[in-house]
């Protein structure tokens, strides 16, 4: 099945699941991090760590967002581990971080027991259309 940025999503995905198992759940996330950023860059995705953004309100600095790891300059990744699911509120943020970047998928990686991922589009396009409307 393709999809936007699929060939990266996916090699995303295989570095994540490759050794998600490999270390003890109790560690601090940037362990897991430093370790997902190692697996990407050996199959060849370029990786940025901890990417700051500005928000703009009328050319204005407002604020700035972070993005845990930015993948070939195309899909940005925040992690997290929770034993539980990702949960509305991870979504809702990579939603917010997507809206308001150029960046229009967005991953989220769960380092938790049952290991998970979530994938988020938000198209610039679609982007666009909202903003002309005024949502």
């Amino acid at each position: 099945m393709d999809f936007l940025y699929s060939t990266t999503s996916n090699l995303i995905l295989k570095a994540f699941y490759s050794f998600k198992n490999s270390l003890p759940l109790n560690l601090e996330i940037s362990f897991f991090k430093n370790a997902l950023v190692v697996e990407m860059e050996e199959l060849g995705l370029r990786v940025e760590t901890d990417k700051y953004f500005d928000v703009l309100h009328k050319q204005q600095p407002i604020g700035r967002l972070k993005a845990d790891c930015i993948v070939n300059n195309e899909i940005a990744i925040n992690l997290v581990s929770t034993p539980v699911e990702v949960i509305g509120k991870d979504i809702d943020e990579m939603k917010s971080f997507l809206r308001l970047t150029t960046f229009e998928v967005g991953l989220i990686l769960n380092f938790g027991p049952d290991g998970q991922h979530k994938r988020v589009l938000l198209t610039n396009d679609f982007k666009s259309r909202s903003v002309d409307k005024n949502i």
